[in-house]
């Protein structure tokens, strides 16, 4: 790929952003150090930012590696000097991170004259220093905090890696602000990358130690990358997902990773087979810990996993695990370390003996051919069959991938859309995609189901419409009484009664819109605009003035959103049509254009009482033929569009004419015009008036002339 320009649209992790062409960047020789600060601060000095990307390595059509430049500054480097990210990999651009990363303003500089030479000066000063008055400024991390100290009156700052924090005046420290500015003595030991290794003392310290991981991990609204070495204690972690039966997925302070049970063989489910007890035990461990708080211990480590301890109400659920007979103690010789830290309880254990297991199959139902596929799901939506199953996975907030089962031991692993409903997806930026995502998550995931087939499955995923059921009640009903999807035309009662229920409280996608401007009969000056797809002449009264708009809070763009859009140090009310590119109509002047992120506000709810001052009408008595519309759309945009024109708004719809006109006629109006040139014909359910005559005598002359629609 060659380099190319885009802006900035969001970002996805530490070193990680998404452009407005869809392309994800994985920023190039960088790693973030802490993902949640790294992320916060990517948030808040790049979406909406035009970048420059030089693409180096293609992982996929919409992922790359690349560099990206903001304003001339590298992207990398500048998370590297933050001391939010470190080198990753080789090359010149890991070199430059690498030489920021060494540079960067924590290591040692004064407030008056920083200059890249103090960093030599470091290994000088502290030769010559014993010992280093100051107190601690800020924390990093678990493993680095900023140490400062004067000299000659200049303010210095340290790097400092502490080996241990002493606690003040036998006080138990249990928030790590108590370490802040308290006046403390650096004692230096030695020097590895410009950081100092030393002992961090308080003035009246009793000697009792205290681990710096440990304090950091009460600190409030601080967020980093727990330090995680063999016998660390991780308390209060959230439980989000269990895959197999062998492992979990937990959140720590917005930071998901995944741990295995220590010393503990599960048996497993693959596309080949499924061990005996896999289904069994993996039920067990979603039931007794998914969506739970728990504490880990991290015994050891090895393969790049995490091998862990769980405890749950304080007692150890590997124990409980062990005792249900479904997995299987692993043996460790005694000279291996890696294993769990209370294995010689666990050898001890009697575990119960489970029922005989039956041998269960399980099948990928969208791997069958097409007709085979139709064929079973025309049977069983024929015959409405219920199908008890299990949500997996949430695809999205209408897309879902389930275990279904047939039999005691036959399944199939299938994904089910709901029927009957439309739900906003994420992928199309639409509003409150994310919202149904996460209701369906927290309502559906690892539940049981049950499942009634409709007769229609999705062409390019052979996924199958289905009516989801839990606890007998119609989830698809429950997802639109929520706001969060609409029903289709031909929906079921129970769904229809949910849209009106939803309607009727204004909910989320149901919520208040900005009307479109009731206008009155008579004659009116307008401005207009375009010719819509849809045979509207869309168009602008002359003489009202904008709205004046007040907005203070940026947001992210969503699909068919009104927002306000900042212009020329204006704000106006406008409607997403497109997320990417980001394309906008302004509601009050019918222009369209495509803008930047950093232009899109929050719209205030007081200014959706105002009607569009942009709106729409049909032409008068006429009927424009589908084959036509295009060349109509060219007419209004070469000869009509822009000027301001006299509009008499009648029953019929509206009678456009030119500006010197004062009266109604109809062989001085568009509409007259379009039937000479044999582009529309007469609406005959039109009343009878003299008008409609007239009308009738120029499309007589256009059938005559074998003009436009009329050509034999």
């Amino acid at each position: 790929m060659n380099p190319f320009i885009s802006t900035i649209t969001q970002v996805l992790n530490g070193n990680t952003i998404l452009l407005q062409n869809g392309i994800q960047v994985i920023l190039s020789g960088v790693q973030a150090d802490n993902q949640i600060a790294a992320k916060e601060f990517l948030r808040k000095n790049t979406i909406g930012n035009q970048v420059s990307v030089t693409p180096i390595k293609q992982l996929s059509e919409k992922k790359i590696i690349a560099t990206v430049i903001l304003k001339n500054f590298d992207i990398s480097v500048q998370l590297a000097k933050k001391g939010l990210g470190s080198p990753f990999g080789s090359g010149s651009q890991a070199d430059a991170v690498k030489q920021a990363y060494i540079e960067k303003e924590q290591i040692l500089y004064s407030v008056e004259d920083y200059t890249k030479n103090q960093s030599s000066s470091l290994q000088s000063f502290i030769k010559q220093n014993q010992q280093i008055s100051g107190y601690i400024d800020y924390v990093i991390s678990p493993e680095k905090v900023i140490f400062v100290t004067f000299i000659a009156s200049k303010q210095i700052k340290f790097l400092a890696k502490p080996q241990d924090i002493i606690s003040l005046n036998e006080q138990s420290i249990s928030d790590i602000n108590l370490f802040i500015q308290k006046q403390a003595t650096l004692v230096p030991n030695f020097i590895e990358n410009n950081i100092v290794t030393s002992l961090i003392t308080y003035q009246g310290a009793n000697n009792t130690s205290i681990n710096l991981s440990d304090a950091l991990v009460s600190k409030k609204n601080y967020s980093y990358v727990l330090k995680k070495e063999k016998g660390a204690l991780i308390q209060g972690c959230h439980v989000i997902s269990v895959f197999s039966s062998d492992q979990i997925t937990v959140k720590i302070n917005n930071q998901e990773e995944k741990f295995y049970f220590s010393s503990i063989y599960a048996p497993r489910v693959t596309k080949e087979s499924v061990e005996d007890y896999a289904i069994e035990s993996r039920e067990f461990v979603r039931m007794q810990l998914f969506n739970k708080i728990v504490d880990i211990i991290i015994d050891y480590e090895k393969n790049d996993k995490k091998f862990v301890s769980v405890y749950i109400n304080k007692k150890n659920f590997n124990i409980q695990y062990i005792q249900t007979g479904l997995v299987q103690l692993m043996k460790h010789s005694k000279s291996d370390l890696n294993r769990a830290n209370n294995y010689e309880e666990l050898l001890k254990i009697e575990p119960n003996k489970p029922e005989a297991p039956i041998k269960i199959k399980i099948t990928d139902f969208q791997d069958q051919k097409i007709d085979e596929i139709k064929t079973k799901v025309a049977k069983f939506s024929g015959q409405k069959t219920k199908f008890q199953a299990t949500v997996e996975q949430i695809i999205s907030g209408s897309k879902y991938k389930c275990l279904l089962q047939l039999n005691q031991s036959t399944f199939y692993n299938i994904i089910i859309n709901l029927a009957q409903v439309y739900v906003p997806q994420v992928k199309k930026f639409e509003k409150y995609s994310e919202e149904a995502q996460d209701f369906a998550r927290d309502s559906l995931l690892y539940q049981k189901v049950t499942i009634i087939f409709s007769p229609n499955i999705e062409k390019h995923t052979n996924s199958v419409f289905s009516f989801i059921y839990l606890e007998n009640i119609l989830f698809n009903a429950q997802v639109v009484a929520k706001g969060l999807g609409k029903a289709q035309h031909d929906s079921i009662q129970e769904i229809q009664c949910a849209e009106s229920e939803a309607k009727s409280k204004f909910l989320k996608l149901y919520e208040k819109q900005i009307e479109n401007q009731r206008v009155s009969n008579g004659k009116i000056i307008c401005k207009i605009i375009e010719f819509s797809d849809n045979c509207e002449v869309i168009m602008k009264k002359v003489d009202e003035k904008l709205p004046e708009i007040k907005a203070y809070e940026r947001i992210a763009p969503k699909l068919h959103d009104f927002v306000a859009v900042l212009e020329n140090g204006k704000f106006l009310r406008a409607n997403i049509l497109s997320v990417s590119p980001l394309l906008i109509l302004q509601i009050d002047t019918g222009n369209k254009s495509i803008i930047g992120l950093d232009q899109v506000y929050k719209l205030e709810k007081q200014y959706f009482d105002e009607q569009k001052q942009v709106f729409g009408i049909q032409l008068a008595c006429i009927i424009i033929h589908n084959n036509e519309i295009q060349a109509v759309k060219q007419l209004f945009q070469e000869q009509i569009c822009g000027e301001n024109l006299v509009v008499f708004v009648t029953n019929e719809g509206a009678f456009v004419m030119a500006p010197e006109v004062s009266k109604l006629n109809a062989q001085d109006s568009i509409s007259g015009f379009l039937l000479e040139k044999g582009l529309a014909k007469i609406d005959e359910n039109c009343s009878e008036n003299d008008l409609l005559i007239d009308l009738g005598r120029i499309e007589g002359e256009a059938i005559q002339a074998n003009r436009g629609l009329w050509k034999k």
